[in-house]
């Protein structure tokens, strides 16, 4: 079964942020996602569900 890879759009739905934040996370590090675009394509930046699930699980409770 593959994992599904999510939009930055979904990632903010998920995380109850804005979609800017989830891209900006997304193409600056803090979420291990990956840039799926080629050549001189708009960035597709994408992160597996199981990924994601993993990201927030390591995050310090507050």
């Amino acid at each position: 079964m593959t994992d599904q890879l999510l939009t930055p759009a979904q990632v903010a739905e998920r995380l109850q942020v804005h979609p800017e934040t989830a891209a900006l996370w997304m193409r600056t590090g803090p979420l291990p996602a990956r840039n799926l675009s080629s050549g001189k394509r708009r960035a597709c930046w994408r992160i597996s569900e199981a990924e994601l699930d993993a990201w927030v699980k390591s995050r310090p409770t507050t």
